[in-house]
């Protein structure tokens, strides 16, 4: 019996290591790997307008009341703007009779003439017919500056003869008279355009042209002016937060 039981326990050692081998040379199968799950990206929101920024780039237009009040102001400045013209031709003269000592009927019989405009989404726009300056006259003044020879020929040493050679400054009065336009309509737009109650947004422009009709025969070159201002700038300016100086820089001059 000792014997029998010998064997059978090393058959069942032999089986046991057979079986620990087979083991070691077929390892178990790896877990099976799980796909991570992403959650599903989110479209990014459609860029579209929304109404109230369509809104905001459109301009309101002006009430019934407002345009009222605007007419009337424009109005106003249908009738003073002539006599910014006017007194601009003024102060031509007086500086042509000042180098020629004596009066001069400078500028043609035409009278000024203001029209103005409201322009819904722009502002108000006035159109300025000033008086020419005649040809014959400005023509006739240039040509005695050229010519004129001092009238004191006595030698009274070396200042009398310096006088004597001396080229008497010339006088362009076509170039006074735009420059004195110039400053008298941007004066009244300064002064005179608190009533428009402009929008900061809106402009107010004047352009001013010769109204005379050319002269057959004649070169005639007519030049018009442009002078406009923004109403932000315009309203900063009255209430102080702009000097006159630095709003004189403000406004935009062009002439074509």
């Amino acid at each position: 019996m000792s014997r029998k039981a010998g064997i059978f326990l090393v058959l069942v050692l032999g089986v046991a290591n057979v079986a620990s081998a087979q083991e070691a040379q077929n390892p178990p199968p790896p877990p099976p790997v799980q796909t991570p799950v992403t959650a599903p990206t989110t479209p990014p929101p459609a860029t579209t307008s929304t109404p109230s920024a369509d809104a905001a780039l459109i301009p309101i237009p002006l009430s019934i009341s407002e345009l009222r009040r605007r007419r009337e102001a424009i109005d106003a400045m249908e009738g003073m703007l002539p006599t910014k013209v006017k007194a601009a031709a003024k102060d031509t003269m007086r500086e042509m009779e000042a180098v020629q000592q004596a009066a001069v009927n400078l500028f043609t019989n035409s009278s000024p003439r203001a029209r103005g405009f409201h322009l819904e989404g722009y502002g108000v726009f006035f159109y300025v017919e000033i008086p020419g300056v005649r040809a014959s006259v400005a023509s006739a003044f240039e040509q005695l500056q050229k010519s004129r020879l001092p009238l004191d020929r006595v030698d009274r040493g070396t200042a009398s003869r310096a006088a004597e050679n001396a080229t008497p400054l010339a006088f362009d009065a076509n170039a006074s008279y735009t420059d004195a336009v110039k400053r008298q309509l941007v004066d009244a737009m300064l002064d005179y355009s608190q009533p428009l109650d402009l929008r900061p947004d809106e402009w107010l422009t004047i352009a001013a042209r010769d109204g005379d009709e050319p002269i057959p025969n004649v070169i005639y070159e007519s030049i018009t002016m442009v002078v406009r201002a923004r109403g932000s700038d315009l309203a900063d300016f009255r209430a102080g937060r702009l000097t006159r100086e630095q709003m004189l820089k403000r406004v935009e001059l062009r002439g074509f």
